[in-house]
């Protein structure tokens, strides 16, 4: 299996998708690319113009 990827799967719901990635970071940014790659569908045209960095924190329990 690749590192880090995205697929998306037969289901009838309008999108299913499967991301992985070495950390739980990495496969939560592969969720985010499938999301984009539903919109436009040729990622590589895609230029970012904004970055934000987002920060969650919660309680393990």
């Amino acid at each position: 299996m690749e590192k880090a990827g995205f697929e998306f799967r037969e289901h009838t719901a309008d999108v299913q998708v499967r991301s992985w990635g070495s950390s739980l970071e990495e496969a939560f940014s592969q969720t985010a690319y499938s999301l984009m790659a539903t919109i436009t569908p040729d990622l590589k045209k895609v230029i970012p113009k904004i970055e934000k960095k987002i920060t969650i924190k919660a309680e393990d329990k």
